[in-house]
């Protein structure tokens, strides 16, 4: 596991690791990602979408690396990097924390991801070849499961009574408005806001359609998306809401809860950036907080 606090082994310059800052996300930077104050990876970003991100993991030469992967002689982090095309991975926009820099440019990552797509030579160097013993199966092994849980690490969880039912979900499979209105005894005009997300279920409700449809409340529930969420996913947020967390003395997750119920709770403002100023209001409220 990575440390925020202090720099990996191989890194030479601490200051830089210590000091990363969030930014726009761009592809072929690189960032660590974090999660509950601990560093998850490292990893250079090859796509962005609304509220995630599409990753290449990247391994520092103390981890090893091994062919698939492309090594970076030098980067912003002082050594050597292996970065791994093969491994793409999604992770959501709320485990970045610190950017470095720029590593590949979009040129160079596509002729990379087709090198390793054919078998043929890298802009960049391959790796070594991985040796064939119980050692290195059990760190591919590792690394895979690390990353999994990267990528299922979400937030926020759609909680019932607040997050509305996913209307993919219940077109793709064959729920009408009938339907919820039959399942949960409503009135016609009741089920249709359910079904176009006009309201939230209620836990109750959401337990009555998992027995009848055979869904996951994961499933049922769309993802949180509004103001506060949307805006308190961008990475120049992570490190106040573990300040946050510090003060309160919870974890990451409960912290987030805080700062989205203080910044329902903040005034409006005007200007260019109108949720970012909010959003500041409402951290800075938490942290000033003695009660």
């Amino acid at each position: 596991m990575l440390e925020l606090m202090s720099a990996p082994p191989g890194v030479t310059d601490e200051r830089r690791w210590l000091n990363g800052e969030p930014g726009p996300v761009a592809i072929g930077d690189l960032w660590l990602l974090s999660w509950d104050g601990s560093g998850l990876g490292l990893a250079v970003v090859s796509g962005v979408a609304q509220g995630h991100v599409l990753l290449w993991p990247v391994t520092l030469p103390a981890d090893g690396g091994f062919r698939p992967a492309i090594e970076l002689p030098s980067s912003s982090l002082g050594t050597p990097l292996f970065v791994w095309p093969s491994r793409e991975t999604g992770a959501g926009l709320h485990l970045l924390h610190r950017r470095f820099g720029t590593e590949l440019s979009q040129r160079t990552m596509a002729l990379m991801l087709e090198a390793v797509e054919n078998g043929t030579e890298s802009p960049l160097p391959y790796a070594a070849v991985r040796p064939d013993d119980s050692a290195a199966r059990d760190q591919d092994t590792a690394m895979v499961d690390q990353w999994e849980d990267i990528c299922f690490n979400v937030w926020p969880h759609p909680v019932p009574g607040e997050a509305p039912l996913n209307r993919d979900v219940l077109r793709d499979s064959g729920i009408t408005v009938a339907d919820l209105a039959e399942a949960l005894r409503l009135a016609a005009p009741d089920a249709a806001q359910l079904f176009l997300a006009e309201a939230a279920p209620s836990a109750g409700q959401v337990e009555v359609l998992v027995e009848r449809f055979g869904l996951a409340p994961a499933e049922l529930l769309a993802p949180l998306a509004d103001e506060s969420v949307v805006e308190l996913l961008s990475p120049i947020w992570k490190d106040d809401v573990l300040a946050v967390a510090r003060k309160l003395g919870v974890g990451e997750a409960v912290a987030r809860q805080r700062v989205r119920e203080e910044y329902a709770l903040a005034a409006r403002v005007a200007g260019p950036a109108p949720q970012r100023d909010r959003m500041a209001a409402a951290v800075q409220r938490l942290l000033r907080d003695d009660g």
